[in-house]
């Protein structure tokens, strides 16, 4: 079985942005992620890419120009359930609610 290797985390702007970090085209899985209150990470979305870099502009143009729901930080912090659509599409479910 292959393993895989995630390097990160990176921010799409300031220090540690991915479009500084990367310098080579890297193919593979990416994920996004939200930092907890207890300093862990809880992914949010799950992608792959042949240009990982190329494709996070991609997202990231997408984010600045509105095409991109945003996400309620808080309520994926506490696990909430957050339904997350674009352009009437279902593109993500966060189910996972504290017992």
């Amino acid at each position: 079985m292959d393993k895989l290797e995630f390097i990160g985390p990176y921010k799409f702007e300031g220090s540690d942005s991915i479009f500084d970090g990367i310098d080579e085209v890297i193919s593979g899985v990416y994920l996004w992620c939200v930092k907890t209150n207890d300093e862990s990470f809880k992914v949010y979305y799950v992608g792959e890419a042949a240009d990982i870099k190329k494709r996070m502009r991609e997202h990231y143009k997408n984010q600045l120009s509105g095409k991109y729901t945003g996400h309620c930080l808080d309520s994926l912090k506490n696990n909430a359930v957050i339904l997350v659509t674009t352009q009437l599409t279902l593109k993500f479910v966060h189910n996972s609610v504290k017992k």
